[in-house]
């Protein structure tokens, strides 16, 4: 008996201790911030990474139409003074919440600030890999607060399929006037290209065969590049012997 009332008097204790933890660390959120209202859109540096970012209150914001590829396990919302490097990497968490899934699309973030964080501390939230200390993306909170999105302009397609964790097909059609915009999206290391050709779809082998190719891919100094290709046979281009004409996978 004597046992049971100690045991109850410590459950009872340990009740009260949590509840007045959780009534003494909970945010009061206010809607006094002039960045109450504020929307902007990422800009897409990283990782294809897309999203409509809309500040709720004093302590949370959400994230819609969210999209990016997979990262580290390492990426969080980010804090910083300003866009120069230094001010990025001497940055500071914002929130808790890890973006760690292999990959997102079209995705909804309701995110809270850490208790001790303010939005008048942020001037740039950013989107961060610690692992590698790279912003992925970012949106730059105006001095004053505002209400106004964004003009960023972004490449945008109405349709998207994810080839595998970290390459997707991106795509818009339009029947009426007969076209169809394309685009290839890759979080690949820089040794690796993209490429992309039609196939001919009654053939039961070398289905690019006599076909037009673009490959994407990234100098030794890291620069960017976009070549053109025509596929005569599967095998490296070379010059044929009798008429000195291109045979293989050549520059178009």
């Amino acid at each position: 008996m004597y046992n049971s009332k100690i045991f109850l008097l410590i459950s009872l204790f340990l009740i009260n201790s949590i509840a007045s933890s959780n009534a003494d660390s909970g945010q009061k959120c206010s809607n006094t911030s002039s960045f109450v209202g504020f929307e902007s859109k990422f800009t897409m540096v990283r990782h294809q990474l897309r999203g409509h970012l809309k500040i709720l209150d004093g302590c949370s914001f959400q994230v819609n139409r969210f999209d990016m590829l997979s990262g580290s396990f390492d990426i969080i919302f980010w804090g910083a003074v300003s866009l120069n490097f230094s001010d990025l990497t001497s940055g500071f968490p914002i929130s808790g919440q890890r973006l760690n899934q292999t990959a997102y699309k079209n995705a909804s973030l309701s995110v809270q600030l850490l208790p001790y964080i303010t939005w008048d501390q942020i001037n740039v939230l950013s989107i961060w890999d610690i692992a590698s200390t790279s912003d992925f993306d970012h949106i730059t909170l105006p001095q004053n607060g505002s209400d106004s999105v964004s003009d960023s302009v972004h490449t945008v397609f109405d349709n998207c399929k994810n080839l595998s964790d970290n390459y997707r097909v991106r795509w818009n059609l339009n029947v009426e006037e007969n076209w169809i915009e394309i685009g290839l999206e890759a979080a690949a290391p820089t040794t690796y290209y993209m490429a992309f050709g039609w196939a001919n779809p009654n053939r039961t082998k070398d289905l690019m065969s006599e076909a037009d190719v673009t490959v994407a891919s990234f100098t030794e100094e890291g620069r960017p590049f976009i070549d053109d290709f025509y596929i005569t046979v599967y095998s490296e281009c070379k010059l044929s012997s009798k008429d000195r004409t291109a045979i293989g996978v050549c520059p178009d």
